[in-house]
């Protein structure tokens, strides 16, 4: 049985599109959003970039607020799913999609936006951030300010989990987010899972997720998804279903 720790609506998809494939899962949110209305600074030479599908989703929310950024901003995206979302409350003007905030960065240093253009970047991001992505635009000397549209709250384990845990029911966790692979090890420690869980295999999204996951020391074996998205995670857990 494979344990989703993604947010409840996320993880709704992920379990159907699973069952189809014949494999039992069983969902537990670590994370939850709230979205906030926050005033963004329009000017026609500002790029804004979206990294989740929750910014736009404030953005749909609040769709008559933010009516001129929608038809006049110019975006820079991450991830195919999340531009497909953005285009379904606007005709966007997208400059460029990348696979992961990695692939963005590159883009923005090779293309040197800012410096040649005297662009500035508007991040609409959530409360929890990728702290390396922000470091690297840092030191780049990349313009960018954060709004911030939605606000990140964990959440713990269930107690149905927990005896399926202790049960050996559980055989794989999949992680979307470092941030949730941080609150899953801090409820395996706090409910003294460590020899619950050892065995039990943990697929995730990204390296950077996965190398949070190895830090702990709790999981014997740990993998990763060949590209960021639904759709490569799914290939692994197919994979790893039929080994």
């Amino acid at each position: 049985m494979i344990l989703i720790t993604r947010p409840n609506e996320e993880a709704k998809i992920l379990k159907n599109e699973l069952t189809k494939q014949g494999v039992r899962c069983v969902i537990n949110s670590l994370i939850s959003f709230k979205l906030h209305f926050k005033q963004i600074p329009f000017h026609k030479k500002n790029y804004y970039l979206i990294s989740s599908a929750q910014s736009v989703r404030t953005l749909s929310k609040y769709k008559k607020k933010y009516l001129q950024l929608l038809q006049d901003g110019e975006f820079l995206v991450v991830g195919s799913k999340v531009a497909s979302e953005l285009k379904k409350i606007c005709l966007p003007k997208i400059i460029k999609v990348t696979e992961d905030t990695d692939a963005m960065l590159k883009f923005l240093i090779k293309n040197k936006l800012l410096t040649l253009q005297s662009r500035k970047i508007i991040f609409l991001s959530g409360s929890v951030i990728n702290k390396h992505f922000l470091h690297e635009v840092k030191k780049n000397n990349i313009g960018l300010k954060r709004v911030i549209l939605y606000s990140v709250k964990p959440l713990l384990l269930k107690p149905a989990t927990i005896k399926l845990i202790k049960e050996n029911k559980i055989n794989q966790i999949v992680l979307y987010s470092g941030f949730t692979a941080e609150i899953l090890i801090k409820q395996i420690k706090a409910k003294r899972l460590e020899n619950a869980i050892s065995k039990i295999e943990v697929c995730s999204m990204s390296k950077r997720i996965n190398k949070v996951v190895k830090n702990s020391s709790l999981f014997r074996q740990t993998f990763v998804s060949k590209k960021p998205n639904q759709k490569s995670m799914i290939s692994l857990l197919k994979l790893k279903k039929a080994q």
